[in-house]
């Protein structure tokens, strides 16, 4: 919950104070650029949530054999995405003008502007992003919420300042990978003292490859279904009414989108405790917790 008031707060002031120091359009091609690496973020397919699934019951078990070959599977595929979006991301970059209606800030280079976003996503995979995946499975968010809480702070004093007093939008945007590989090895040290007892090594059973295969068609509809109404939004003011009138829309849609994120606190907090129920207990108390919980939401 402090991780979510601080991430609010932030992004907020940030927000405001780039709009006021350099303009409204430089927080329009942010908005258009988040929502570009967001589409292809849809190669990941749902991939995390079916192997953090895959992880609950070798942990009920204690099967240690089975977690560090589902965390080496992971590292592979993972290192793969960070690939693919490496390179579905630059084959988009001689569209990039057409995406954009009117004028583009003059001291801007969107081709290099947009490198860096494309870089900061691909790093998110490529450096230990895998290693979430054990801290959600085991229920313990709120070491990732701190870790996130301390690197993303730091970032938004540096993105502050940058902006107050030099006023330069390509460093602004150069704080993201930095701090991206800041958090992403902070998790990996901290995952590492937390859980020694696993490392990347081993392979998995066909039927588990198989099983997670299944889950991951399932959770790509769910995934194609966000993408399609959270991201191609902006892609579209972007394109054919500028970026003055994405960057007015993104402000609201930051609104909504931090109420939201109060209420997944709450999801993503029980998640790990009913993927350990449904492994654990029968399909009738599994049932009843199922209605228990529709009831809650509703």
């Amino acid at each position: 919950m402090f991780n979510k008031i601080f991430t609010i707060f932030f992004p907020f002031l940030i927000r405001t104070v780039l709009i006021k120091k350099i303009g409204i359009e430089y927080a329009g091609l942010n908005s258009l650029f988040s929502s570009i690496l967001q589409v292809l973020n849809l190669t990941e397919l749902g991939f995390a949530s079916a192997v953090v699934y895959s992880m609950y019951k070798p942990i009920a078990e204690d099967d240690k054999d089975t977690i560090c070959a589902l965390l080496n599977f992971y590292k592979r595929v993972y290192f793969i995405i960070g690939l693919v979006i490496l390179a579905l991301g630059t084959a988009v970059m001689p569209f990039l003008p057409h995406l954009i209606k009117g004028n583009i800030p003059q001291d801007i280079n969107i081709y290099v502007l947009y490198s860096i976003y494309l870089v900061n996503t691909s790093l998110s995979y490529l450096l230990f992003g895998y290693k979430n995946s054990l801290l959600n499975a085991h229920q313990r968010r709120d070491v990732i919420s701190n870790i996130l809480t301390i690197t993303q702070g730091l970032m938004n004093i540096c993105q502050l300042l940058i902006l107050v007093t030099i006023k330069n939008y390509y460093l602004y945007v150069l704080m993201m990978p930095i701090f991206t590989v800041l958090n992403n090895v902070m998790v990996g040290i901290e995952t590492k003292r937390m859980f020694p007892e696993y490392s990347c090594k081993g392979k998995l059973d066909i039927s588990v490859k198989k099983d997670i295969r299944k889950k991951v068609a399932g959770l790509m509809i769910s995934k194609l279904a966000q993408t399609s109404r959270n991201s191609f939004d902006s892609i579209f003011i972007s394109a054919f009414l500028g970026l003055a009138m994405t960057a007015i829309y993104s402000n609201y849609m930051l609104v909504f989108t931090s109420l939201t994120g109060i209420i997944n606190i709450i999801t993503n907090s029980m998640q790990a405790g009913v993927g350990n129920f449904i492994q654990t207990e029968s399909k009738e108390k599994n049932y009843e917790l199922l209605k228990k919980l529709a009831l809650l939401y509703a």
